[in-house]
């Protein structure tokens, strides 16, 4: 259990949305890979995209409807680029997977075991260092999503 104390006092961070008690709880289980795809050896200046395969998803959390994919952030923590799941124009992989089976929710303890490609753009991105990691979002009722 998690107690959020003054979400919105001035000069305090904004708490990250994905840990609100109304959302999805994403993560790996013990089979779980968040891993280079195709083969891909390592990352070249010439590489346009960067494909990247996550796989065993679990929800812990209230039902999610979604998607998943990767973020590039870069040394000074700021985010510089975002790729989504190959089922992101569809509503996200919880739409393409799970619309049989709760209204395209991955329900509470559900597992994703599929492969879920990301192709990460890396064109335009300067030398420098940065971290890959896996993010969400939530597909709402009216058609958009979440940050």
């Amino acid at each position: 259990m998690a107690i959020f104390a003054h979400p919105n006092k001035t000069g305090v961070k904004r708490i990250d949305p994905s840990l609100m008690p109304e959302r999805g709880n994403l993560s790996f289980t013990a089979e779980g890979a968040f891993a280079r795809a195709n083969g891909v050896e390592r990352i070249s200046n010439r590489m346009e995209t960067y494909p990247v395969e996550l796989s065993y998803i679990i929800n812990k959390g209230r039902p999610f409807k979604g998607d998943v994919g990767v973020t590039v952030i870069d040394e000074q923590n700021n985010r510089v680029a975002t790729a989504a799941s190959q089922w992101h124009n569809e509503g996200g992989f919880t739409q393409h997977f799970f619309t049989g089976y709760g209204d395209g929710k991955m329900q509470t303890d559900g597992i994703f075991i599929c492969s879920n490609l990301c192709k990460c753009a890396f064109k335009g991105i300067k030398r420098g260092v940065y971290t890959l990691k896996v993010v969400s979002a939530d597909y709402r009722d009216d058609n958009t999503w979440t940050d």
